[in-house]
């Protein structure tokens, strides 16, 4: 159904960028939601392929498609927010994909939370496909099925509480130092959590709402996007001095970030990440991925992959 809307009450905003593969069945995904009061707003990001080709085969007016030379995700989605009319953002990825639930999971978590800020709706990650991997989100309050988090971090290990499409924020409050950083080219949804999570609870829905695309990740392991996970790995020192959880959810980044450095002969960043975590509080399993060689990583994390074809899903913190 095609509705014009003055004042959606939801914006999405969609960042698009050569996913010509992906695009349809993420839009196909927003117009089956159940609650249809909002808008689309699509930020081509310099695609060179297809993508916007079926957006604009699209006869809804809900929709609308603004185009910028390639800048990154990150300059995307601010720009995205700027121009959005709707009073809470929520964010989609061009590749990911809604269960109809979606929307209307926000709009009921926001009734009975009329006075937070940042929503966020439990989600999966697709594998491949048909092939599904459930998050682990730990110490959530027991008993209903939306909760106040007043610690994002401490709840965030070993699955971070949002991804970048499972999260709904008060526009008012996307300004300033609150928009993503647009020097960063990977890290940077991990980096806005931060923020927000050191200044406002999070209202979390325990059911599913979105699904996240993994298989279609690129090359973090890049230098690029090694460099900028470095970057963002320093910005926090500070704070971590006196938000305990914060230095636990930042350490089991760095300890992320040791492996793809060890897999890419970076050393440098290496024993510089070793020097900042404390090693002895790894658990046998982390000690052990931190003494096999390269070839052994790779053969590990194959593996992984093989038992998660299998359903079986081994878990670092644990």
């Amino acid at each position: 159904m095609s509705v014009f809307l003055e004042s959606p009450f939801f914006s999405i905003v969609i960042p698009l960028y050569n996913k010509e593969k992906y695009i349809k069945a993420t839009l196909e995904s927003v117009l089956k939601q159940t609650y249809s009061n909002f808008e689309v707003v699509i930020i081509n990001d310099g695609s060179t392929d297809s993508s916007c080709d079926y957006v604009l085969t699209i006869k809804d007016s809900r929709i609308r498609i603004v185009h910028q030379n390639n800048k990154g995700v990150s300059t995307a989605r601010n720009n995205g927010i700027k121009k959005s009319k709707g009073k809470y953002i929520v964010l989609l990825d061009a590749d990911d994909l809604w269960l109809p639930n979606h929307l209307q999971d926000f709009k009921n978590a926001i009734k009975k939370y009329p006075l937070e800020f940042v929503f966020g709706n439990n989600y999966k990650y697709k594998l491949k496909e048909n092939s599904y991997k459930p998050t682990y989100i730990s110490n959530l309050p027991e008993g209903e099925d939306i909760v106040l988090v007043k610690n994002y971090f401490k709840c965030s290990l070993p699955s971070t509480l949002i991804c970048a499409s499972s999260v709904c924020i008060q526009k008012d409050i996307l300004k300033d130092d609150l928009v993503f950083n647009e020097e960063l080219t990977s890290g940077e949804d991990t980096d806005l959590w931060i923020r927000l999570g050191l200044k406002y609870p999070f209202v979390f829905n325990k059911n599913i709402g979105a699904i996240y695309n993994k298989e279609v990740l690129g090359s973090l392991s890049s230098q690029n996007n090694i460099n900028s996970l470095f970057k963002f790995t320093q910005n926090y020192i500070v704070e971590e001095k006196s938000a305990p959880f914060l230095k636990k959810f930042m350490d089991a980044n760095r300890f992320d970030l040791m492996i793809k450095s060890k897999i890419m002969n970076r050393l440098d960043l290496y024993e510089i990440l070793k020097n900042q975590i404390d090693c002895n509080s790894f658990n046998v399993k982390q000690k052990l991925l931190l003494r096999i060689p390269v070839i052994g990583l790779r053969l590990l994390i194959n593996f992984k992959k093989f038992l998660e074809d299998k359903k079986i899903h081994l878990l670092i913190y644990k």
